[in-house]
């Protein structure tokens, strides 16, 4: 699985969060994680939605310091996204 794979390959990868969601209308899967060396370390909310034959992918990724300043508002423009 793909979290897996990113635990073996990337460095002080850490799971924050990982629920299913939506993408628009669409359901999708959404993940809160962390990873990097000492004063390198970047947080990602990656969402990744399946539709027919397409797949999505929306990422939002921020030093560790400012990632939750502006979590809400990545949260905001992904959720104004509508898959058609």
């Amino acid at each position: 699985d793909s979290i897996a794979e990113l635990m073996a390959t990337t460095t002080n990868f850490t799971v924050v969060e990982h629920r299913e969601d939506e993408f628009g209308s669409v359901p999708a899967y959404r993940i809160i994680y962390a990873e990097g060396e000492a004063g390198f370390e970047k947080k990602y909310l990656q969402v990744f939605a399946v539709k027919g034959n397409k797949g999505y992918i929306v990422t939002y990724t921020a030093p560790l310091e400012t990632f939750d300043k502006y979590l809400t508002q990545a949260e905001s423009i992904i959720g104004s996204y509508d898959i058609k």
